[in-house]
């Protein structure tokens, strides 16, 4: 069995936490390749083996709220683009 190393808050947003010992778990190669891309989907289950159940929640939520505010972040930048866009073509056609 081969085991690999995993982030159990995602690299990819919490990116102060990329080289830090307490945010790894190893999970065999089959586990790893399921989590891969729906890391958040796993993250309670993961600590919960590790630390326990309490320690699990307070990642889980940690990890939902940044992600929900990201995606909202997103949300509204390309709203602001939007709107900056048609303001554009208003101004175009007045002249």
């Amino acid at each position: 069995m081969r085991l690999d190393p995993h982030h159990i808050l995602p690299k990819s947003i919490f990116k102060k936490l990329r080289y830090s010992i307490s945010n790894l778990a190893t999970l065999c190669r089959r586990c790893h390749r399921k989590t891969f891309r729906r890391e958040h989907l796993f993250i309670k289950k993961i600590v919960a083996n590790i630390y326990g159940s309490f320690k699990a929640w307070i990642y889980h939520d940690i990890a939902s709220i940044y992600i929900k505010e990201k995606a909202m972040a997103k949300k509204k930048k390309a709203a602001v683009k939007k709107v900056t866009k048609m303001d554009a073509k208003k101004k175009k056609t007045k002249c």
